[in-house]
């Protein structure tokens, strides 16, 4: 069963094979009420529960719509103690309202959806010190030429941060309209932010 991680701005839970029946997702500890005057202060917990334990957390950046052409950004930032290599591209797929994948096609690159500066750019290998983090783009269009053909809005994604690492399951702010096009193109990582 492949698992995956939920990034919520309460942490990270885990939740089930998207496209199977998976265990309910795990419960969010509440966050304490703050102390009355007569008690200790609650000390912060030392665990950061937002980070997953690969090290490599995922989010959505923000969506830039024109003309039809959506790019979303994707956050890659290194929330462990230790360095990691980053090559290659994130591994993404679109889950409809049920977390279940829809069927959309995510190619590298642009996948001649558009022309977008720096998108097709090849892979370069760095390292992804602690602290640090690394931008991709996700690329589509919202067109709908057959009705029959359409990919309904994917309010959610799965995002693979690098080859052989569990999945997260990341929610945009908004819904990824591919409408009948069904393909998607998403680059390469690149530190963030840019090198000089």
């Amino acid at each position: 069963m492949l698992g995956v991680a939920l990034l919520t701005g309460c942490g990270t839970v885990a939740v089930g094979d998207p496209g199977g029946d998976g265990p309910p997702v795990a419960p969010v500890d509440p966050v304490p009420s703050p102390p009355s005057s007569d008690e200790p202060p609650v000390e912060p917990a030392q665990e950061d529960i937002s980070c997953p334990p690969s090290g490599l957390r995922v989010t959505a950046d923000f969506t830039n719509p024109a003309m039809g052409l959506r790019v979303m950004g994707l956050r890659l930032v290194n929330c462990g103690d230790t360095p990691r290599r980053i090559e290659g591209y994130p591994g993404v797929t679109l889950l409809d309202e049920d977390a279940e994948a829809l069927d959309v096609e995510v190619v590298n690159g642009s996948g001649d959806i558009a022309f977008v500066e720096g998108f097709d750019d090849p892979p370069v290998p760095f390292d992804l010190e602690p602290g640090e983090q690394a931008s991709a783009g996700l690329m589509w269009r919202n067109t709908v030429t057959h009705v029959d053909d359409f990919r309904y809005p994917a309010p959610y994604l799965t995002v693979s941060p690098i080859p052989g690492e569990e999945a997260q399951l990341v929610v945009p702010d908004g819904d990824i309209d591919t409408g009948s096009t069904g393909i998607a193109g998403v680059s390469a990582w690149k530190p963030f932010p840019p090198a000089p």
